[in-house]
């Protein structure tokens, strides 16, 4: 007869253990009261103009240009308060879009002229920092040189994007704008170069880092946005004799879009970048509306 009790004992044991593990995960996941989260929305464009798969810009030199791919991946990101001490943004994990520090950003949609790209798009990073009043954001073009040479095959997403990696450099790409102007194929691919034989052991043995560090002033992430623009990283081009092809090498249009976005290049100093800009009261939240349809490919 003792047998029921000990049974419904040992029940109600097991439940408060229950409860009280349920409490302790609920606990271990309710968010930091002392955070806030942050969407830091950005805008492609081409001067003025929206950028589109498939459009056909004719006001970048004496030929139309055509893009067909437009993506980058930022890392590091930092909001800046008003006396000038940072806060990182702690990246969401979402196993999509964000690794540790680094995110991709898809500006292209796989249609028309984008055909090669993949359908999915992303142009915010969403994370958390601790709340208080912000009037900047720092941040690194690229990725991380602890994550530059990894095995893109074992990779964990969003670096497992093939187009988004140098098979013969075995390292990723970090901006990678891909175009036609005038019959010819044009195209800038970013990335580390000149890195030791032992790079993978030694991941900042690179001479040639080239991530280019962007600092934006009066920007608000709660109603401003960056705009990238491709008319200021390419129109040296577009509008000279210069050949619209650049590996991140030691050439004369690398060194026009280097310089575009703050990189210094052989003896040439680096310049003001002017590539990112912050954009005023803008009404786009796309952190807020636009969710990730699928894994990056």
């Amino acid at each position: 007869m003792t047998r029921p009790r000990a049974r419904s004992r040992f029940v109600s044991l097991l439940s408060s253990a229950l409860l009280f593990c349920g409490a302790g995960v609920a606990a271990a996941q309710a968010p930091d009261p002392g955070t806030e989260r942050v969407v830091i929305n950005f805008r492609p464009v081409v001067g003025s103009r929206a950028f589109a798969c498939g459009v056909a810009y004719d006001h970048l030199g004496a030929s139309a240009v055509t893009f067909s791919d437009f993506r980058l991946y930022v890392h590091d990101a930092r909001l800046v308060r008003r006396d000038g001490s940072e806060a990182p943004v702690s990246l969401e994990q979402d196993g999509l879009w964000q690794y540790r520090n680094v995110a991709l950003l898809d500006f292209e949609n796989g249609e028309g002229s984008c055909s090669n790209g993949t359908p999915d798009v992303r142009s915010f990073i969403a994370g958390t920092v601790p709340k208080g009043e912000y009037v900047g954001i720092r941040f690194a073009v690229g990725v991380p040189s602890d994550l530059n040479h990894l095995d893109v095959t074992r990779a964990p997403s969003p670096l497992t994007l093939t187009a988004m990696y140098w098979s013969w450099n075995t390292g990723y790409i970090f901006m990678r704008v891909e175009y036609t102007h005038g019959g010819s194929e044009g195209f800038f691919h970013l990335g580390s170069m000149r890195c030791a034989s032992d790079r993978r052991a030694e991941p900042d043995s690179c001479a040639l880092p080239n991530r280019p560090a962007i600092a934006l002033r009066e920007f608000d992430p709660r109603v401003d946005a960056i705009d990238v623009d491709l008319e200021a990283l390419l129109r040296p081009v577009f509008t000279s004799s210069l050949r619209p092809q650049c590996m991140s090498e030691a050439t004369p249009s690398c060194a026009s879009m280097f310089a575009a976005l703050g990189l210094a290049q052989g003896s040439r100093a680096a310049e003001p970048q002017l590539v990112f800009r912050a954009v005023h009261n803008t009404a786009t939240r796309g952190g807020d509306a636009a969710k990730p349809a699928g894994r990056p490919q």
